[in-house]
């Protein structure tokens, strides 16, 4: 996918597709506590070599182009 800049999303509940053949990607944990009326996003960012927290979704945005700019370099 990486090879031909796939955009593309994908689904699964036991995958997180942070391996070390993507340069990066973003991944969002679906979360519903006890059966909750409600799900919380948690954001990731993969960079290629490790799985980040981020705070918001401008978090996210800011460190993709951030991965972006370094591996323009």
């Amino acid at each position: 996918m990486t090879e031909f800049s796939f955009d593309f999303i994908i689904n699964s509940q036991v995958l997180w597709g942070d391996c070390d053949t993507l340069d990066a990607l973003a991944i969002y944990q679906l979360i519903r506590p006890e059966n909750a009326k409600f799900v919380t996003v948690m954001p990731y960012v993969w960079n290629g070599h490790s799985r980040e927290l981020m705070e918001s979704e401008d978090a996210v945005e800011q460190r993709r182009t951030e991965i972006e700019q370094s591996a323009g370099e």
